[in-house]
């Protein structure tokens, strides 16, 4: 892969010394020039940059078990780690972990400012150079001392690594002090291995006493780009994923602070506030919509019933008032004995009648049936639909809960010196955490139960519709029943007792309890029994409540069908 190599000068973007390889191995070209005539990037061109020794710190840590690199909050444990052993926040520096670091080990840490090493890569970024590796002109290195002799002779430079050398690696100027500094060898030691520039070598042969291997600054750049080493952690991260972010990092910035998006930028939040204004009216709407058909229904049934003057569950309670009047006027219901034992006579065979007959609270019980003649699970589950349903409605409003609530109790002046002592890191953390409840607020209060409301308005309003026809069809059924001529008490007990007389003879005994007839049946014919039941609704209003009947006789096929127990019916109140 062909290679563009670039120095990062100490100061400010503007000239760079570069050098171009189309193998890796040996140089092409190098010079100096701005960003924009840099040699091309094209396709298949690696840009690596070189960072000056001058520009990078090395700290050695020990990595806590687990933590390595790609780890989620590697970033948050080095700041940890190196926090007392810088003078610079950590916040404003960038860190770069040494390759092949393991958690638990030891391991060497880059430090470099991170305003500097960004203001580099964007400016090459600008120009179409976007780097992809960083790379440290020289990293900590084990082994003998290593020297290099850089720059003019007016402003010399000492790089000296290797065992000994404090801090791993060290740029110091070329002076007598700091050849002070070099770390003292014993006897069985080698010499250094002594590099420099062609402009500097006779300073380093005069000064180490030795001649020195000749190297330029390409050729030093060539060799750094070789080693295992990458800065681009972190925020500086170079894959497709990370430079996408990037530039879309750049771009929301330049949207967020760039003059020239001013207009744009209050266009948008004018149009999110239009639209989470109408979002909100439209619930509004919705909901006093709703309101209305539910006051619709509510209306619906004190206009029946006017006696009803609390109103819970409208559907409920008329379908209950309408069950009143049938047992008032004893007209029947599907839930009554009389439909009950119609529908099973049409489903089930005469032959095959059952053993005896329960009746109570609205439910049938039959016993001894064939399972070929009970009722098939259709006609079953359309019995059950036919029955009143009371639908119990709950509204619930869903309220935001606060987890917390409190008054500040400090004054405004203490909260400013408060938010002046904090580091530049905590006070964006507060401004995030800021942020974050922000948007959890305006989601609970403004977003959430408008879209909560328009989501659930279709169903309500189908089911309030509902409610509303079946409601219409009982006030009907209400109006039928009050128009029938009323019935006495008394005059209920002697039409059920003539109707018991002329239908059912000597096979029946009755007796009243209160405004309940309790009837004993012998032997009852069945079809004299229907009979009976069909008078007594009519002409006493007598509604069946509770039966406990047993067949009787011959339960030969074909042979006649009788009953014997007890029927219990309710007669209109005295």
């Amino acid at each position: 892969m062909s290679l563009l190599l670039i120095a990062l000068p100490p100061g400010p973007p503007a000239g760079y010394e570069f050098a171009t390889s189309t193998d890796g191995q040996a140089l092409a070209a190098h010079g100096s020039a701005a960003p924009a005539l840099l040699p091309a990037a094209g396709r298949g061109v690696e840009v690596v940059a070189l960072v000056p020794a001058g520009q990078l710190s090395w700290q050695r840590v020990t990595l806590p078990r687990g933590v390595g690199p790609g780890a989620p909050r590697l970033r948050s444990v080095l700041d940890g780690l190196l926090e007392d052993q810088l003078l610079d926040d950590a916040g404003a520096l960038h860190f770069a972990l040494e390759p092949g670091a393991q958690g638990g080990a030891s391991a060497w840490v880059a430090v470099c400012d991170r305003a500097w090493l960004a203001a580099h890569l964007n400016a090459l970024e600008g120009a179409g150079r976007t780097v992809h590796r960083i790379v440290p002109e020289l990293p900590p290195q084990d082994g003998p001392l290593r020297l290099w002799v850089t720059g003019e002779p007016e402003r010399a430079q000492l790089l000296m690594s290797g065992a000994g050398v404090p801090g791993g690696a060290q740029a110091l100027p070329f002076s007598p002090g700091a050849l002070a500094l070099l770390p003292e060898s014993a006897a069985d030691t080698p010499a250094p291995e002594l590099r420099a520039e062609p402009a500097v070598a006779a300073l380093a042969e005069q000064a180490f006493g030795g001649t020195p291997a000749i190297e330029t600054a390409a050729q030093r750049l060539l060799h750094a780009s070789r080693g295992a080493w990458d800065l681009a952690q972190f925020q500086f991260a170079q894959g497709g994923r990370a430079r996408a972010a990037k530039r879309a990092g750049a771009l929301w910035r330049d949207f967020l602070y760039a003059p020239l998006w001013r207009p744009a930028r209050w266009g948008l939040a004018l149009l999110l506030l239009v639209n989470l204004i109408g979002l909100n009216v439209l619930a509004w709407r919705t909901q006093d919509e709703l309101a209305a058909r539910r006051a619709a229904n509510q209306a619906l049934l004190t206009e029946t019933f006017p006696q009803v003057k609390v109103v819970v569950d409208a559907p409920v309670q008329m379908a209950r008032e309408v069950a009143n009047l049938r047992q008032a006027t004893g007209a029947a219901s599907a839930r009554d004995l009389e439909p009950m034992l119609q529908a099973f006579g049409q489903l089930a065979l005469v032959q095959q009648a059952p053993a005896a007959i329960e009746f109570t609270a609205g439910e049938l019980h039959l016993k001894g049936v064939p399972a070929s003649a009970r009722l098939p699970a259709a006609h079953r589950g359309r019995r059950r639909r036919a029955a009143p349903r009371g639908r119990a409605m709950s509204l619930a409003l869903n309220r935001p809960s606060r987890a917390a609530e409190g008054a500040a109790d400090s004054p405004a002046r203490r909260l400013r010196v408060a938010w002046a002592r904090l580091a530049p890191r905590e006070r964006r953390l507060v401004v995030l955490a800021t942020s974050v409840v922000a948007l959890a607020l305006l989601w609970l209060l403004a977003l959430s139960p408008a879209l909560r409301t328009l989501r659930q308005a279709e169903v309500q309003r189908a089911e309030l519709a509902a409610e509303a026809q079946r409601m219409q069809q009982l006030q009907s059924e209400a109006a039928a029943l009050k128009a029938l001529p009323k019935l006495g008490h008394d005059e209920a007990v002697r039409a059920l007792e003539a109707a018991v007389k002329q239908r059912l003879g000597a096979s029946a005994q009755m007796s009243m309890v209160g405004d309940r007839a309790n009837v004993v049946l012998k032997q009852a014919p069945a079809d004299a029994l229907a009979q009976w039941l069909a008078d007594a609704r009519a002409n006493a209003r007598a509604n069946p409540v509770e039966a406990r009947l047993t067949r009787a006789g011959d339960n030969a096929p074909g042979a006649p069908v009788l009953w014997s127990g007890t029927l219990s019916l309710s007669l209109p109140g005295q």
